[in-house]
């Protein structure tokens, strides 16, 4: 089991998550993250790139420190904002063949180009299992949700997150405040909120 600083890993919707970050005593910091493949091209000849959709505060979650360059900025979620990407270590050896002037260089992702604008760390067996997500991932993209769009509605689990406990929290109080509010949502009486709050 993950110590209280680590993070710990669950699904939520993104209502969920904004009513966490608001109430929750026991989270000292949240973010979310979906996973998918997507047509990408560094070359000559498109292929297949394993990508993670980062939500905000998803690196800054795992404490992350970017090898090169940063993480994605606030307006980097939006629709209008600009268009970049995170290279995984991993394919930044394999297809910059590691060279440090990466960081403002472009790539073709599903037919945009996007600007690189970080290099990870090696991640895989940094975290604990089921923390970090599984599989041969390239790249990270930043997650835009449309004000429109399906995922904003509180019945679609269909998000992965991240969070990270406040100091002195343990994991039994941090499950006892998510067991509530996974059955009450965000609606907790003010009695029963002291009374999590209390542990």
């Amino acid at each position: 089991s993950p110590v209280p600083d680590d993070p710990a890993a669950m699904v939520v919707s993104v209502p969920d998550v904004t009513d966490l970050q608001r109430t929750s005593h026991s989270i000292a910091s949240l973010g979310f993250y979906d996973a998918r493949t997507v047509a990408g091209q560094v070359g000559a000849e498109p292929e297949r790139l394993g990508a993670v959709l980062a939500g905000p505060g998803f690196g800054e979650t795992l404490a992350l420190r970017p090898a090169l360059g940063r993480l994605f900025q606030p307006d980097e979620y939006l629709e209008t904002g600009p268009s970049p990407v995170i290279l995984t270590h991993a394919f930044w050896a394999s297809h910059f063949a590691g060279h440090h002037d990466v960081i403002g260089q472009s790539m073709t992702i599903s037919g945009k180009p996007r600007t690189i604008v970080g290099v990870l760390p090696p991640l895989e067996s940094a975290y604990p299992a089921g923390v970090y997500p599984s599989g041969d991932f390239d790249i990270w993209l930043p997650l835009v949700i449309p004000e429109s769009s399906f995922l904003r509605d509180r019945v679609v689990m269909q998000l992965s997150a991240i969070a990270r406990l406040r100091t002195g929290v343990t994991l039994e109080r941090a499950n006892t405040e998510l067991a509530a509010f996974a059955q009450f949502g965000s609606d907790l009486d003010p009695g029963t909120q002291r009374q999590l709050n209390r542990g």
